[in-house]
């Protein structure tokens, strides 16, 4: 009892000292574009709107309804999308530490460096709600009902994993199809059951999986017939942002081996999977397990390989590296730990030194206060911070709030900053991501509703319907917005 009064201690209290690295970064900084896409589309779901059917979104609807739970609860504010995802957060890093114990790991040292390596690989460098976190938290619970399936006789262990599988696929659809495929051919590889419980698992899981999915599948897709819409997107998605990886040239550049870190000690730990698998006979769980995070990893780079899909498997991933290369005695293990010490102090110098999120302005210059009450708490760029007050002074004095706007190509942040209504059905019109009779649904809609105001973020004139309406019938409104954007007014609704 002691032993584990002990472990508990320990996990509470390297939880507790993640979240005071965690806590000065919540308030700080704004996304336009993701962050926006996310809280955008939950606040259209605290207003009544359903998904698919009202609007589009290319995820599955688990993490909007979280948020939009959220929002009804603790109040409308960008705040409130930040501790959400801070307390996941935390609960992964948590979590992990349970795992370890499951795993018989009670090594403090251990303990530590996986705290460690999951907080400066995690919330930080992505401190906004993105619908991947939900996903790395589910993950770790899979894990260990996966490693009690595999040690504990009983039907229940069986059902969990059933239900949260169809829960990940809820919350990001390649991921809960990735965990499906992966599961099964796991219990297929598992030599601690016979093959006929092996295969009645498989059944159980596969059915919950199904039996589960069916009802919101029907709700959001069938019924409406947006899933043919849905899965349109994914394809065009797909197809349009071809397949890369850094090459390996980098590392003769100044600095190009840190660069190339983050991406390849992912594939070396998964070589040193595969030679374990199949020259040295290595069938423990350390290397069953080892597998969730690394498929996890893979699915969330493909298409896009940004930083933003590399870090947030990366904590998990490097500490089943670290459990792994130690329980199993892999050679050269000492460099590997190395090598994931200096990836770990890499999050740091990206945290505090490097742009936040992705290409955002680093931490420390987000200073001013937005007075705008969706911000309420935050601490954004002064140039920012001036130029949203200026852009929501011309908007309340020349619109009511009931009135639409138009933002365009894709800023969805500045529908939830100035509190108006998005009249079309997307977030996110950047070329290639509507078809052409989209687009000209789009600019239809503009036109029935009469739109007064388009806000333009970022370059807009593309060879596109919608980017040629704006071109040809807005011109920009005289203010002093240098950073945010642009208000134009429409002219001509014809």
């Amino acid at each position: 009892m002691r032993f584990l009064k002990r472990n508990i201690t320990v996990n509470l209290l390297l939880t507790a000292l993640a979240a005071l690295y965690f806590f000065p970064f919540v308030n700080r900084g704004l996304i336009f574009f993701d962050e926006g896409y996310m809280i955008h589309f939950a606040q259209r779901i605290v207003q009544g709107q359903v998904p698919y059917y009202d609007f589009f979104i290319q995820y599955t609807p688990g993490f909007f309804y979280l948020l939009a739970l959220s929002f009804k609860l603790f109040g409308t504010t960008v705040l409130v999308g930040r501790i959400v995802t801070m307390i996941i957060a935390l609960m992964s890093i948590l979590i992990t530490l349970v795992l370890l114990d499951e795993l018989q790991i009670h090594s403090l040292k251990l303990k530590m460096s996986s705290a460690t390596i999951m907080a400066t690989l995690g919330f930080p460098l992505l401190n906004v709600p993105i619908d991947i976190w939900p996903c790395i938290l589910l993950t770790i619970i899979i894990m260990i009902f996966f490693l009690k399936w595999s040690t504990i006789p009983g039907l229940k262990y069986t059902i969990t994993l059933g239900i949260l599988l169809s829960l990940t696929l809820f919350m990001k659809q390649n991921i809960g199809f990735g965990f499906l495929l992966l599961v099964n051919m796991l219990i297929l590889l598992s030599q601690k059951k016979k093959f006929a419980e092996k295969i009645k698992s498989i059944v159980i899981i596969d059915c919950l999986f199904v039996i589960l999915s069916i009802p919101w599948i029907y709700y959001f897709f069938i019924r409406s017939g947006d899933l043919s819409e849905f899965l349109r997107f994914s394809h065009d998605f797909v197809t349009n942002y071809p397949f890369s990886y850094p090459s390996l040239f980098f590392i003769v550049q100044p600095l190009g081996v840190f660069k190339l870190l983050p991406y390849y000690l992912p594939v070396i730990f998964f070589f040193i999977l595969c030679y374990s698998y199949f020259f040295k006979k290595e069938r423990s769980m350390y290397l069953f397990l080892s597998t969730f995070p690394l498929v996890g990893f893979g699915l969330t780079i493909i298409p896009l390989t940004d930083l933003i899909h590399i870090y947030p498997f990366l904590g998990l991933l490097f500490t089943m590296f670290l459990v792994f290369v130690q329980k199993t005695n892999v050679r050269f293990n000492a460099i590997y730990i190395v090598l994931i010490g200096i990836t770990a102090l890499l999050g740091v110098y990206l945290t505090f030194f490097k742009g936040q999120y992705r290409y955002e302005l680093p931490y420390k210059v987000d200073t001013a206060i937005l007075s705008l009450p969706p911000a309420k708490g935050l601490l954004i760029y002064p140039s920012y911070a001036q130029d949203l007050t200026v852009m929501n002074t011309y908007l309340d004095t020349h619109t009511k709030k009931s009135d639409y706007i138009f933002v365009y190509p894709f800023s969805p942040m500045l529908y939830f900053l100035l509190d108006r209504q998005n009249l079309i059905r997307y977030a996110n019109l950047l070329p290639g991501n509507l078809t052409t009779e989209e687009e000209l649904q789009t600019v239809k809609t503009l036109k029935d509703k009469k739109v007064e105001f388009v806000i333009i973020a970022g370059n807009y004139q593309f060879n596109t319907p919608v980017s040629q309406w704006i071109i040809h019938n807005t011109i920009p409104v005289k203010l002093k917005i240098k950073e945010v954007g642009q208000i134009r007014k429409v002219v001509n609704n014809e």
